[in-house]
């Protein structure tokens, strides 16, 4: 958006019902510190040597010059409200400390809703703009900072972690209300807070894992598609390409030719993102060219 108020440089949503082929590539960002918070989707990203799946009510946190994107460059369906601070626009306190949590993801739909919250502020612009976003900005600095999760949220993490192993054994494929009976939990209490959690439904969750399963397994053999759609429980080749199209843009024959040869090459470049640049009359004014 234009006219960005302190202490942010650059703030936008980005929405997407299909998936994007090379719509996330991997980047930068040289001097700002990025908060992105997803609002719908689960994806697959990276933020240096970390790998992340991320859901609704996430917010990722990623400093200046840390490579990340998508696992494989793909956006996938998603709704990201995305803000990038100039750190050096808070306090000294708060510019020290949000340089050096490192990248952080903070499973908080309150720190969530602060984000979108600082967008809103920007699409009204009341008489009090700038100090209004001034004072969300430092909230939401001193929120991502403090962010710790609670004794009971650790135990709900817990729980649902064994719940995605069990939803993933092997052999027959097993009910959320079996699940939730060997976890000693009420099936509807695990639906809930799976949903709450993971932002997508225990079926949704399955098959968005699979996916990632036969992407990785399409790169890596030389099974074919219907090997594949078969092995992952699939009752069709046909069913499988509807659903991999709809999570990757792409067919899976289309995904294993671009991700072999030079697609490999293309998918790991690593691109900077200056969000800082202005350009003026289609000559960047800042940062100045060498």
């Amino acid at each position: 958006m234009p006219d960005v108020g302190a202490p942010f440089v650059k703030i936008y949503r980005l929405s997407s019902y299909v998936g994007e082929p090379e719509g996330n590539r991997p980047h930068y960002h040289p001097d700002t510190v990025e908060v992105c918070a997803i609002l719908r989707g689960q994806l697959d990203w990276f933020a240096g040597d970390e790998r992340y799946i991320v859901h609704p009510g996430d917010v990722l946190v990623v400093p200046p010059n840390v490579v990340h994107g998508a696992i494989d460059s793909t956006l996938q369906p998603c709704d990201l409200v995305v803000a990038h601070f100039a750190p050096e626009q808070l306090s000294s306190k708060l510019c020290t400390a949000l340089n050096q949590i490192g990248i952080k993801r903070v499973r908080s739909h309150s720190v969530s809703e602060q984000v979108v919250a600082i967008l809103k502020a920007h699409q009204e612009r009341s008489d009090c703009f700038e100090e209004r976003v001034a004072a969300l900005g430092t909230l939401l600095a001193v929120s991502i900072v403090e962010a710790e999760p609670s004794e009971v949220e650790q135990e709900v993490s817990r729980l649902i972690r064994l719940a995605q192993r069990e939803l993933l054994g092997s052999g027959m494929r097993p009910t959320i209300e079996g699940v939730a009976h060997r976890l000693g939990v009420s099936a509807v209490w695990l639906h809930q807070v799976f949903v709450r959690e993971t932002g997508a439904s225990p079926g949704d969750w399955i098959q968005a894992r699979r996916i990632s399963e036969a992407k990785k397994r399409l790169l890596e053999s030389t099974e074919t598609h219907e090997q594949i759609a078969l092995d992952l429980g699939y009752s069709s080749g046909q069913s499988f390409a509807t659903s991999f199209r709809r999570q990757s843009g792409m067919t899976p024959s289309e995904y294993r030719k671009l991700h072999m040869d030079d697609g490999i090459e293309q998918s790991q470049r690593i691109y900077e993102g200056n969000v800082r640049e202005t350009w003026e009359n289609g000559v960047r004014i800042y940062p100045p060219t060498e």
